[in-house]
């Protein structure tokens, strides 16, 4: 009997400590960062994230993107093929274990470029929130960094780009001259209305932070993020709002809704492309934008600067309500 009890008094005792320990340590949250901009928006329930804290990028969040073939490089005759390389898309971790994505585009021995590209295609999808990412972006000539979305139904036939809707977060555009770098001119666009070539675009870019200008986005990390409301779409850097659309000025040509497309499923993107026919009325300098819309690939390839072809993502978060 004395032995039951003893045994009794144990197991309240050990049942106390776990309690004690459960009740004093308040849960810490893994996603708070003092760099994170405190305006409560619209959205500010962490529904999604990623840190990048492993080894490797996690395959049950992202997928990664391949290019068929040479021939088929991707849209806007950019030079890029995306591949499935650690030495393209790989987790950096510095001395001291802090760890960032790296998505970096390689020039191979002069012949063509490779580089990176990945979705959370099939893995998530969302409709309305706040997105950010914490990203220092590559600056070198002929390299274009890009975090957006896309809507879900552009595979369906029928409803391919642009009419089901496309969200740039943060697209910036590296010119071969310091003082003329494209990656002082930040975007932020959407993609809509009817197919190609009466596509429509709209959104605001900006050079500043907080009424300082920013001489070249890709030396430093910022906070790039995207306000997703039924009525409006903005965008800020670092926590400062830099402009919106309107729901009034969107549409799509397969739908008589007016929130359409932009009130369906997105999904989000990473990737860092190189050339392009979006650089030709982005960047100043005339010598790489002829070399650039030639026909010449090994001559674009010399030109472009893959020493800087890097983009450090340190993590992407998505909020709702």
């Amino acid at each position: 009997m004395n032995l039951i009890l003893m045994y009794r008094v144990i197991l309240f005792f050990l049942f106390f400590i776990l309690l004690n320990q459960c009740s004093d340590s308040e849960p810490k949250s893994q996603f708070i960062d003092p760099e994170t901009s405190k305006e409560i928006k619209d959205y500010d329930l962490l529904i999604w994230s990623d840190e990048f804290n492993d080894f490797n990028l996690n395959l049950e969040k992202w997928d990664i993107e391949e290019t068929p073939d040479l021939r088929n490089v991707g849209g806007n005759h950019e030079l890029q093929y995306y591949v499935d390389n650690p030495s393209n898309i790989f987790i950096y971790k510095d001395n001291e274990m802090n760890s960032s994505l790296c998505i970096t585009a390689i020039n191979m021995y002069g012949e063509y470029c490779t580089s990176g590209k990945i979705t959370t295609l099939d893995k998530f999808h969302f409709k309305y929130g706040r997105v950010q990412a914490r990203i220092k972006a590559p600056y070198g000539a002929g390299v274009w960094p890009a975090f957006w979305a896309l809507g879900v139904n552009t595979r369906i036939q029928g409803k391919g780009w642009p009419l089901s809707g496309e969200i740039d977060i943060m697209e910036l555009w590296g010119d071969k001259e310091e003082q003329n770098f494209s990656t002082s001119e930040l975007y932020g666009t959407i993609h809509y209305g009817n197919k190609w070539p009466n596509n429509k675009f709209s959104g605001p870019t900006t050079r500043k932070i907080h009424e300082k200008i920013i001489a070249n986005f890709g030396l430093d990390y910022h906070i790039y993020e995207m306000n997703w409301t039924p009525d409006e779409i903005s965008w800020s850097v670092d926590g400062y709002p830099y402009g919106s659309v309107k729901k009034e000025s969107w549409y799509t040509s397969i739908s008589e809704d007016e929130y359409a497309p932009f009130n369906d499923n997105f999904y989000l993107i990473l990737n860092v492309a190189i050339g392009g026919g979006s650089f030709y009325d982005k960047i100043k300098d005339e010598e790489l934008i002829n070399i650039l819309s030639g026909k010449d690939y090994k001559s674009k390839l010399k030109a472009i600067d893959f020493n800087n072809s890097t983009m450090y993502v340190d993590w992407v978060r998505v909020f709702s309500n």
